[in-house]
C-alpha cells in the first residue's frame, strides 16, 4: 500500500525502515536489525526523503538524527501503520474475510526497542490482526480492567483480582549519565548511585519502587533530586550533565547510539523489572495459540536478544 506524493509513493516498507534508523540513530545498525544491506537501506531513506521532498535525516560523525520534518514525520508513522491495520480489518469485514482481531497493549519501552517488528507482524499475519497501544504499565493494566485491550506487555504487575499473568522475563536495569568521553562503563553498586543527584517519575512509577524496594531492604536511604513527570524530561536532565538516573535499556537505547548517554550495569541482582503478558479473566485461563505462535514466542526472543546478558527468560 502505498499514497502518492508530489508524483511518486510512500509505501510502508520505508515508514517501517526510517522508524527502525531513528530507533537505533545509526543506519548500520538498523540494517543489521532489518536483515538488510546497509546499502539497500540507505536507498529506501534517499527514495522516502526524494518522495515528501525534505531531508529527514540529519547524518553526524556518530550516526544519523532526525531533522525538524524527520521528527514529524516519526510521530506520525506508528499512526499510519495502525490505521492501515484497521483498514484492512474493516475491508476484510465487508468481504467475509474478516480475521481476529486483538488489541495489544506495550509499553514505551518494548515499543522503541522491537516496535517495527510487532508492526510487521500486524502485517504479515494471515490469521489474526494485532492492533498496539503504547502505555505505561499501571495504564495499561487499568486499560485491560476497563476491557479496552485484550493482551498486554507489562512490567512488575503484582496479583491482580480478575486478571491473569504470565512472568516471561526479567530485565536488569542501567545507571545512566550523560557521556563526557571519560565516564566509567564498570557496573556501579546501589549504594554509590544513591549519593549521585538521582531524576525519576513519581512514586506511582515501576523504577521509583525498584529503587526504594532494593534500598530498604540494604537500610539505605533514598534522597530524590529531581521527580519529574516524563521520561522525555529525565533524559533532557541526564543528558545536560544535570542528573542521573535509573532506566531500561529501550527507553535509552537511542541516545547510546549517539553516545549521548553512558550506560553501567547496577551490581545488586534484584534492581530488575519483570515482563509480563496479562489478560482478563474473562478471556479463559489459557493463551490462545494465535497469540502465544504469532506474538508472544516471536516478541519474547527477539526483546530478549536485544537485551543480551541483561535479560533472564523466565
Amino acid at each position: 500500500m502505498s499514497q502518492a506524493i508530489g508524483g511518486g509513493a510512500v509505501n510502508l516498507k520505508q515508514l517501517i525502515y526510517f522508524t527502525k534508523i531513528i530507533e537505533h540513530g545509526n543506519i548500520t545498525r538498523a540494517a543489521e536489525q532489518l536483515n538488510l544491506a546497509q546499502t539497500a537501506l540507505g536507498i529506501q531513506i534517499r527514495n522516502l526523503e526524494e518522495e515528501v521532498g525534505v531531508a529527514l535525516l540529519e547524518r553526524h560523525s556518530r550516526g544519523v538524527r532526525p531533522t525538524r520534518a524527520g521528527k514529524i514525520l516519526e510521530t506520525h508513522a506508528y499512526e499510519i501503520l495502525q490505521r492501515i491495520d484497521t483498514a484492512l480489518e474493516e475491508v476484510r469485514g465487508a468481504t467475509g474475510l474478516e480475521k481476529k482481531s486483538f488489541i495489544i497493549g506495550v509499553t514505551p519501552s518494548i515499543m522503541r526497542l522491537v516496535g517495527a517488528e510487532l508492526l510487521t507482524v500486524s502485517q504479515t499475519a494471515d490469521s489474526a490482526t494485532f492492533r498496539f497501544v503504547e502505555e505505561l504499565s499501571f495504564q495499561l493494566l487499568a486499560a485491560l480492567t476497563r476491557d479496552e485491550i485484550d493482551y498486554a506487555f507489562a512490567f512488575n504487575i503484582d496479583p491482580t483480582s480478575g486478571v491473569c499473568r504470565e512472568a516471561l522475563l526479567e530485565e536488569r536495569l542501567y545507571f545512566v549519565t550523560a557521556d563526557d568521553g571519560e565516564r566509567d562503563r564498570s557496573p556501579i553498586g546501589l549504594e554509590e548511585i544513591l549519593r549521585t543527584d538521582l531524576a525519576l517519575l513519581s512514586s506511582r512509577d515501576i523504577i521509583w519502587n525498584i529503587i526504594h524496594k532494593a534500598a530498604a531492604r540494604r537500610s539505605l536511604d533514598v534522597d530524590v533530586a529531581f521527580e519529574v513527570q516524563s521520561t522525555g524530561a529525565i533524559k533532557a536532565l541526564v543528558e545536560r550533565g544535570v542528573a542521573t538516573s535509573v532506566m531500561p535499556y529501550g527507553i535509552i537505547a537511542q541516545e547510546l547510539s549517539r553516545k549521548a548517554f553512558v550506560a553501567r550495569p547496577i551490581s545488586e541482582t534484584d534492581v530488575v523489572r519483570t515482563l509480563y503478558l496479562i489478560w482478563s479473566e474473562k478471556s479463559g485461563a489459557d493463551v490462545p495459540a494465535k497469540i502465544r505462535e504469532l506474538l508472544l514466542g516471536p516478541l519474547v526472543a527477539l526483546y530478549s536478544r536485544r537485551l543480551g546478558s541483561q535479560a533472564r527468560l523466565l
